[in-house]
């Protein structure tokens, strides 16, 4: 199985750097099918090849290995019964977005960072911007947790994320429950904002912050004093989805 060494390397950042990603279970896969990404290899359990075996790419790039040898080198099941090694140019030039757009500031939380993904292709974000310091929503785990959702998004990454936002010439609205931000629902959206979640222990840098245009909170029990990024950038999107001017 030496040509499988992609698959057993839990840490897929050198895959990255590359522009490789790894997407594991059914439901990623078929998105994936439906992406512009080259699929380099697949592998797949001898009990799941028939439900594919009508398909080209599956003919062509499949490796078939039994469930045991499977979970022998993953080591966790999560794969349910294929995973696919693609590549592709990962992030997207800037002038390639278009607004409203998502900003995610120095997020840590491969689960959170899924989890936004997901959230914002429901909600038809198309367009999101991370820093450097936020985890790629290219890493195996992110894209599992997103469902495979990451590949109905563009995603630009930023060395310089001030910068970044002066660009893009849209009002810029800050979450954050600060003593001078307003509760969500005095927000009523333009529809071409760059909305920006903060990091899962800091927030949105101050530097950043103080650049906000406006900023808005979700009202919530002084002793809690901040959701969890995923959750409230879920209520957030709603809010932008339900209330923009159209």
């Amino acid at each position: 199985m030496d040509n499988l060494t992609e698959f057993k390397n839990l840490k897929s950042g050198n895959l990255l750097r590359e522009g490789q990603i790894i997407v594991e279970g059914r439901k990623g896969f078929l998105k994936l099918l439906q992406s512009d990404f080259e699929i380099k290899k697949i592998i797949i359990s001898d009990k799941l090849i028939e439900d594919y075996s009508h398909l080209n790419v599956v003919r062509e790039k499949a490796i078939v290995v039994s469930e045991e040898e499977l979970r022998s080198f993953t080591g966790f099941n999560y794969h349910k019964g294929i995973l696919a090694l693609a590549q592709r140019n990962l992030y997207s030039d800037l002038a390639e977005l278009h607004p409203p757009y998502l900003v995610l500031n120095g997020l840590t939380s491969p689960e959170n960072v899924g989890s936004i993904i997901r959230t914002c292709a429901g909600f038809g974000f198309k367009s999101i911007i991370i820093d450097r310091e936020c985890v790629s929503p290219y890493l195996r785990r992110c894209i599992r947790v997103s469902m495979g959702n990451i590949f109905n998004v563009k995603v630009h990454q930023t060395n310089n994320l001030l910068d970044t936002l002066k660009k893009l010439q849209v009002p810029i609205i800050g979450t954050a429950n600060t003593p001078n931000s307003k509760k969500i629902n005095d927000w009523i959206p333009v529809g071409n904002e760059a909305i920006i979640i903060g990091s899962e222990g800091h927030g949105i840098d101050s530097h950043i912050l103080e650049k906000c245009d406006q900023i808005y909170k979700i009202p919530v029990d002084n002793f809690v004093n901040h959701l969890n990024a995923s959750v409230a950038a879920a209520i957030f999107l709603y809010h932008f989805d339900n209330t923009k001017i159209s």
